[in-house]
């Protein structure tokens, strides 16, 4: 799940703000300060503009569009598969 979060963001970075200020971020230290450096926002404020993001552009799948993804209704998650255990608190 996590690769498919950071994709999703890395996504968002490149496709709103462009490779060439993404590219500054890559193998820094202090993430957190140079993204407030490139993007002008704190970590927070461009995590919450990319859940913004995703809850505006995401769009619900069609009867039509499930049935041309083959085993759409059938598939199980990958996460369904993890043990439940690793998501509980101790």
């Amino acid at each position: 799940m996590s690769y498919i979060h950071s994709a999703s963001f890395i996504t968002y970075l490149i496709d709103t703000y462009g490779l060439e200020k993404f590219e500054q971020l890559y193998n820094e230290e202090d993430l957190a300060k140079k993204i407030e450096e490139i993007y002008g926002k704190n970590r927070s404020e461009i995590e919450n503009d990319w859940v913004v993001f995703i809850k505006n552009s995401q769009t619900e799948l069609t009867y039509d569009d499930k049935r041309k993804i083959e085993f759409f209704y059938t598939v199980t998650s990958v996460i369904d598969q993890i043990d439940p255990k690793f998501f509980a608190k101790e």
